[in-house]
C-alpha cells in the first residue's frame, strides 16, 4: 500500500468522485427488472446450449405461462397486487404479536383472482360451444395447463439459475462505501475553541477470482476534510492500492476452486436429459395415463 505524491491527490480526489458518483448511478440504474430479465436471459442461453443432441430437444423452455394459461398472470412480475387472503390470516401481516408489520402490502393494488378467470374462453369449441378434443389438442392444452409440467419447468430454470451463480464467483465483482461525518464541538468542549470539521471517506474495490483460486483486489480510497472553523482550510488524501493472494494448499487448486461449478454445470446438463424423458412421458401420460416419471431437480440455491 502507497500514498500517492501530495500534487497528485487532488486531481485523483476529484477523478475518485466522479468514479463514485457513476458507481451510484449504474446502481440505481439497475432495479428488480433488470436483474429479472438478466437472469431470464442468461438461462435461456444455458438451456439453449445444454441441448446439444436431438433427443435432448425441449418443447418449451420459459417459465411465463401462455395468455391462454390458467397459470397466466396479466399483472408485472415485479408489481404483483396483492392475492385473495384468508381474512384471519391476514390480519397478521399488518400486526404480529403486538408489532405493526410492513405497511407497503397493498402498494401495488389487490387482485380477486388467483387462477385466470378467461382460461375457458381459449378452450377449441365447436359451432355448438361444446369443447372438442382429439389426442394431439388433449396434449396441446395439459402442456398450456398442467401445473406439474410447470413446475419441473421451473425446476429447470433454478438449475440453470445455480449455473450462474457459480460463474458469477468469477467475474470481476465492485464494492463499494462512503462514510460522511460532520463533527461540531463547542469552546466548553475543545480547549482550542470552536470546531465545525466535515469528514467525507470513500472507497471502491474490484475484486476478481480465477479458476486456479487466485484473488486479485484492487482497491481505491478518497478521504475529503473540510475545516470550516478559524481558517477554513481543505484537505484530500487518495490511496491506490492492489494485492494478489494465491492459495498454494488448502482451497487452492482447480480441482477445489471449479468443482462447485462444475458440479452446477453437470447438474443442468443431466436435468436438460431428465426435462426431455419427462415431456415424452407426459405425453404418454395424457394418452394412456401412465406416470412420466421424475421430472428435473432444482437443486441448491447456495
Amino acid at each position: 500500500m502507497a500514498e500517492l505524491p501530495s500534487q497528485h491527490a487532488k486531481r485523483f480526489s476529484r477523478l475518485g468522485l466522479a468514479f463514485w458518483v457513476c458507481i451510484i448511478s449504474a446502481t440505481l440504474g439497475c432495479h428488480r427488472t433488470a436483474y429479472r430479465q438478466k437472469a431470464d436471459a442468461e438461462v435461456a442461453q444455458l438451456i439453449r446450449r445444454g441441448q446439444v443432441d436431438s433427443r435432448w430437444d425441449l418443447l418449451k423452455t420459459g417459465i411465463y405461462p401462455r395468455r391462454e394459461s390458467r397459470m397466466y398472470d396479466p399483472f408485472c412480475p415485479d408489481a404483483e397486487p396483492m392475492p385473495p387472503d384468508d381474512p384471519v390470516s391476514h390480519q397478521l401481516m399488518h400486526r404480529v404479536d403486538g408489532k405493526k408489520g410492513w405497511p407497503h402490502w397493498h402498494d401495488n393494488g389487490d387482485t380477486f383472482y388467483v387462477e385466470n378467470p378467461f382460461w375457458r374462453a381459449y378452450l377449441p369449441r365447436d359451432d355448438r360451444g361444446v369443447v372438442v378434443l382429439d389426442r394431439s389438442k388433449a396434449v396441446e392444452l395439459a402442456l398450456v395447463h398442467s401445473r406439474d409440467y410447470q413446475r419441473n419447468l421451473e425446476n429447470l430454470y433454478l438449475s440453470a439459475l445455480n449455473v450462474t451463480a457459480e460463474r458469477f464467483q468469477f467475474d470481476v465483482q465492485f464494492f463499494g462505501g462512503n462514510s460522511t461525518f460532520f463533527t461540531a464541538d463547542g469552546p466548553d468542549r475543545s480547549p482550542a475553541g470552536s470546531v465545525s470539521q466535515l469528514n467525507v471517506d470513500t472507497d471502491v474495490q474490484a475484486r476478481k477470482l480465477t479458476a486456479t483460486g487466485a484473488e486479485l483486489l484492487v482497491g481505491f480510497a478518497n478521504s475529503l476534510v473540510w475545516q470550516f472553523s478559524g481558517a477554513d482550510s481543505y484537505a484530500s488524501a487518495s490511496i491506490l492500492n492492489f494485492s494478489i493472494l494465491q492459495p498454494l494448499l488448502r482451497a487452492g487448486g482447480r480441482a477445489v476452486v471449479l468443482e462447485r461449478l462444475t458440479q452446477a454445470e453437470r447438474a443442468l446438463l443431466a436435468n436438460i436429459r431428465q426435462m426431455a424423458r419427462y415431456q415424452k412421458g407426459f405425453y404418454l401420460q395424457v394418452v394412456t395415463g401412465t406416470s412420466p416419471g421424475a421430472g428435473p431437480s432444482a437443486g441448491n440455491l447456495t
